[in-house]
């Protein structure tokens, strides 16, 4: 008898083996499956907020925005008027990020379309499926007082005032 032999008469090794012998056949016809199947437009939306956060998560998009942002925060005041030149700077804003948008998420994802996108986004507002990173700087897009809001957290943190937004 081995040393390393068990009551039995068979090796650790050897019952080792059989264990996962016998796992490999008890799961053969074990698969995993979606119980609730994902539709093709599910599919596509998280297809496209997948490329959309790598676009996000990239140094150039984030460089890019941060030096509009710098250049251009100084003019916000924190005050309840709106300048009209407010409305210019949103407007090249919105511009330049979804021109960067459309660009890359039309390579990374087949038939990608900025309009049926915005769609899929009305459909799925107040289901608390639009929480994150990606879907903060979309609603800078589409709203104005989130873009005042992000500018004035740029002049703060430009001059050290404040604290910079966490993941920033």
């Amino acid at each position: 008898r081995s040393p390393d032999a068990t009551p039995g008469g068979d090796s650790l090794e050897e019952q080792r083996k059989g264990s996962a012998r016998a796992m490999d056949e008890d799961c053969a016809d074990f698969t995993i499956t979606n119980e609730d199947p994902v539709d093709e437009e599910t599919a596509k939306f998280d297809a496209i907020v997948g490329a959309l956060e790598e676009l996000l998560a990239s140094e150039a998009f984030a460089a890019a925005q941060s030096a509009f942002l710098r250049r251009h925060c100084d003019v916000f005041e924190d005050t309840e008027e709106n300048k009209l030149e407010y409305t210019t700077l949103f407007d090249e804003y919105t511009s330049a990020l979804e021109d960067a948008m459309e660009t890359s998420l039309g390579a990374a994802v087949e038939g990608f379309d900025m309009t049926e996108f915005a769609e899929m986004l009305a459909k799925r507002e107040g289901t608390g499926e639009l929480d994150g990173d990606a879907f903060d700087l979309l609603m800078t897009l589409s709203s104005f007082d989130a873009f005042k809001e992000l500018m004035l957290a740029y002049k703060a943190e430009k001059h050290g005032v404040g604290v910079f937004p966490e993941g920033e």
